[in-house]
């Protein structure tokens, strides 16, 4: 769709391929700014389970320490997954970017 947008637009076949470039470019600027705000999610969702482990060290009854532990467990399984999708995201948007521009360059 963008390549036929990019040829009806400029009409030459040099101009073709920048304008197809420059909206490449576009939607990975995009996606990464998307992403940007996930990994800024994920920043405060790590700080916050950071901020916990003060609490853990300070815990005097077993079942306060256990509550914390497994509080902090939640959040780094949670964060490990967060990890994982953020990164084939990334991965997605770079080789979706990647086959394009050999698609058509």
């Amino acid at each position: 769709m963008w390549a036929l947008f990019a040829k009806n637009w400029a009409g030459r076949e040099n101009r073709d391929r920048l304008d197809l470039v420059n909206v490449m470019f576009l939607i990975w600027f995009i996606s990464l700014f998307e992403a940007r705000k996930e990994i800024d999610l994920f920043v405060e969702k790590i700080q916050k389970m950071f901020r916990l482990v003060p609490e853990l060290l300070k815990a005097q009854k077993e079942e306060n320490f256990d509550k914390l532990f497994e509080h902090i467990e939640k959040y780094e399984t949670a964060s490990d997954s967060f990890e994982v999708e953020i990164a084939n995201y990334l991965n997605q948007v770079s080789a979706g970017c990647h086959r394009r521009l050999r698609k058509n360059g």
